[in-house]
């Protein structure tokens, strides 16, 4: 009996000081250090030359927050924004972008600012999701970019970016009507494929969504919107895949409109 209750004794022991040790990492406090705003930047910065990422988060961090008029604010403020861009914390990067954009909307370094934030949602893009909230954000916060600093260093990379976020937008619509299409859900598929076609007309998968939206248009029975999309493939795109599909289609379209006469 005494055996088996200093045995139970010892295992309770162990599992308090594991609790305890436990509770202790996770109520752990960040770096704190007892230094002047001037010397935390330096500290900071030298702790990211080390590769010590967090350390130097937590010096930008403290004097962010102890020093909030000083001038090496500024300076902390962008480089926390890059310590977490660089660490793929692309929403905690944004934030402190914005944040730089909206303290300091003089600053000569505000451009870098609007160009990383819409590049922590370009970074986030997903053509497989349907959700394209960030290509959508970025795509506003490139243009934004180039409207208001269209002689910044960063306006011509922020015009690239930007074709290729319209490019992912235009392709996730296309991909989403043709999985209408393929499930025979014609009116979603028409809606889709007419917006893709009329939001961004140079993409290059545009002849084939012109032939799926006049197919689309025949299974529906609207015969007069058929034609007139087969003739426009025909006009815009005789050297399409889709040219010889097109041309029987356009002709049995127009038939079928006169039988309706």
């Amino acid at each position: 009996m005494k055996i088996a209750q200093s045995r139970f004794a010892f295992t309770l022991l162990v599992a308090l000081t594991f609790i305890l040790i436990l509770g202790q990492g996770c109520t752990a406090k960040k770096t704190r250090f007892e230094l002047p705003p001037e010397e935390l930047l330096k500290q900071g910065k030298k702790f990211i030359k080390e590769g010590l990422t967090l350390k130097a988060r937590d010096a930008f961090q403290q004097l962010l927050e102890e020093y909030p008029n000083s001038q090496e604010r500024i300076s902390a403020l962008m480089l926390l924004g890059d310590l977490h861009y660089n660490d793929e914390e692309f929403e905690e990067a944004k934030f402190q972008y914005v944040r730089f954009a909206q303290q300091h909307p003089a600053h000569k370094y505000v451009d870098r600012a609007y160009f990383y934030s819409a590049m922590s949602d370009f970074r986030q893009m997903d053509i497989a999701s349907r959700d394209q909230t960030h290509t959508q954000k970025s795509i506003r916060g490139f243009e934004l970019l180039i409207k208001t600093y269209p002689d910044s260093q960063y306006a011509a990379q922020s015009q690239i970016n930007l074709d290729k976020a319209k490019q992912t937008l235009a392709e996730n619509m296309f991909e989403i009507g043709k999985f209408y299409f393929r499930t025979q859900s014609f009116q979603s598929s028409i809606r889709r494929l007419k917006n893709v076609i009329e939001e961004y007309p140079e993409q290059h998968f545009i002849d084939e969504a012109l032939y799926l939206l006049g197919e689309s248009y025949l299974k529906e029975q609207n015969f007069e919107a058929a034609k007139s999309t087969f003739k426009q493939l025909l006009e815009k795109y005789p050297r399409s895949k889709f040219i010889q599909k097109a041309r029987l289609h356009y002709r049995n379209s127009s038939k079928s409109k006169r039988t309706e006469k």
